[in-house]
């Protein structure tokens, strides 16, 4: 038998190699968690950059933020599509389509999502045009003698002597017919068009047979009535319908497409209780309405913008090297009262910085923190 100093000696080892092997086991449990959780922080931070990059990739017009980095007054210009329309939606504002950011809901579209909205992070909007397109059919339905007559596509304005679209035919592509917010686009103009409401009305644009969509703009004696979107064509036309022998100038008629405008809204929320903290999505519904947000990943704590501005972009020109760009936040971009050189020069982005930050706390451990940063550019 053993003795009770070989029993007392014993047990004494056992426990010391137990609490050995517990606390090796312990410090390795703690470190499967930490690494466990920092790779998921930035699995989570790279997915979500992603996620950002793709829309801010394809926003604007034709993607590559086309018509934003322009301040020439001749393309802000013809962005509208009529000077008697009193609707928001008539004229594409260069601040309107594309990509924004706000410190808070400055546009109110979250609604009661607002109260949560994480301090010190930057809400996200970006607009693109669908994937699917609606070509236009520049022939006539109306017959060959229409020439006359407001069923044609183009008529001569009597008031003024301007060719105004009276309707347009569209090749549908599988476009959704049913949205509220469409873009019409040319190879140098661009409109940004809302149906089922002021100015259009559902029946203004719906499907005809074989898949046809026609698009119908109020005119009177084929000149645009007041309150009304009308789109002008810069052109000469020759011949009679069906056969029109067009000379295009601006817009080019024969590159017109129509496409549904998504709208996406990316913004961190606070836990409310009931729903987690993190990043979050949200776009726009077919109806106008905002969708409930969807939530991307609960371990993003905060989303931040930086926009490069070009100061002089006439000629590709700047009286110095260090004039020609300059970095904005968010903030700077907003505030009426700060840099010239960045407040509301969204039409003179060239490029956006995203900045992600990710944290998190494994059990009973310190907090994880982690930073993803990219930048977007664009075509000038």
């Amino acid at each position: 038998g053993f003795s009770l100093i070989e029993l007392m000696v014993a047990i004494t080892i056992s426990a010391g190699l137990i609490a050995l092997i517990t606390t090796s086991f312990s410090q390795q449990y703690s470190a499967f968690l930490f690494n466990k959780k920092k790779l998921e922080i930035n699995q989570d931070l790279r997915l979500s950059m992603q996620l950002i990059k793709k829309d801010l990739q394809n926003a604007g017009v034709f993607g590559d933020f086309s018509f934003h980095n322009q301040e020439s007054v001749i393309y802000s210009e013809s962005m509208e599509v009529g000077a008697t329309c009193l609707s928001q939606w008539c004229k594409f504002d260069a601040q309107t389509v594309g990509v924004k950011s706000f410190n808070n809901d400055a546009d109110a579209a979250l609604g009661s999502y607002s109260s949560r909205l994480k301090s010190g992070s930057d809400v996200l909007r970006v607009q693109l045009s669908g994937s699917k397109i609606a070509y236009l059919d520049p022939q006539d339905r109306q017959g060959a003698n229409c020439g006359s007559s407001n069923d044609c596509t183009i008529n001569q304005c009597n008031n003024s002597g301007i060719e105004y679209l009276n309707k347009a035919y569209f090749i549908n592509n599988g476009i959704e017919s049913t949205y509220t917010n469409y873009m019409l686009t040319s190879a140098n103009k661009a409109y940004l068009l809302q149906f089922n409401g002021i100015p259009f009305t559902s029946s203004d644009i719906h499907l005809r047979s074989g898949g046809e969509l026609l698009l119908n703009f109020s005119l009177s004696n084929g000149c645009p009535s007041t309150g009304k979107v009308s789109i002008e064509i810069e052109s000469g036309v020759n011949g009679i319908a069906p056969l029109y022998n067009y000379i295009s100038y601006q817009p080019d008629m024969f590159t017109m497409t129509l496409s549904n405008l998504i709208t996406r809204y990316y913004f961190v929320l606070d836990s409310d209780g009931s729903n987690p903290s993190g990043l979050y999505v949200s776009s726009v519904l077919p109806n106008g309405n905002m969708s409930i947000p969807t939530l991307i990943s609960s371990n993003i704590t905060s989303l931040r913008l930086e926009y490069v501005t070009d100061n002089n972009i006439s000629f590709n020109q700047a009286s110095t090297q260090s004039d020609r760009y300059t970095l904005c936040t968010t903030t700077q971009m907003n505030n009426i009262s700060g840099s010239t050189y960045c407040n509301n020069k969204w039409r003179r982005v060239t490029g956006v910085r995203i900045i992600l930050v990710g944290a998190g706390k494994p059990i009973s451990q310190e907090q994880i923190s982690d930073t993803v940063s990219e930048v977007v550019g664009w075509k000038i």
